[in-house]
């Protein structure tokens, strides 16, 4: 677009809201600047020194979403899954896994705000069928 001078144009985003913008914004910038900084690295230096920044970057990742609201943490996921970001996707749902972990069948549905389904009689059927999916 920018070789076609229409770097002052509009990119239309129908499903990122600002605030998961910013977000994204921010990632990527911490991340171009991270891959600045290590193509600038010395060839001659070791590996470890690589692993060491890239495990850092990765702990800033999951600092990033920590820092959400549960309502950001799901605008966020739909942004960066609609802009085809996996790092951050990756960070994003690992969070949500963390937050359901060890949680009731009950819990997590509260959580998401999901009614159930069932008749009680078919809950107390999946119950006995399938026990390990309610163990807490």
């Amino acid at each position: 677009m920018i070789d076609q001078g229409c770097a002052g144009g509009i990119i239309q985003l129908p499903n990122v809201d600002a605030r998961a913008l910013d977000t994204v914004i921010e990632y990527c910038n911490k991340h171009a600047d991270a891959a600045s900084a290590n193509s600038r690295v010395d060839e001659g230096s070791s590996s470890c020194n690589s692993e060491a920044s890239e495990e850092a970057l990765m702990e800033w990742d999951r600092k990033l979403v920590d820092g959400l609201s549960q309502d950001a943490l799901y605008d966020l996921i739909m942004a960066v899954n609609f802009l085809h970001i996996k790092g951050l996707l990756d960070a994003a749902c690992q969070k949500v896994a963390d937050m359901i972990k060890g949680k009731s069948v009950e819990q997590t549905r509260k959580m998401f705000g999901i009614a159930t389904d069932f008749t009680e009689e078919e809950e107390e059927k999946l119950r006995k069928e399938s026990p390990w999916a309610f163990e807490e």
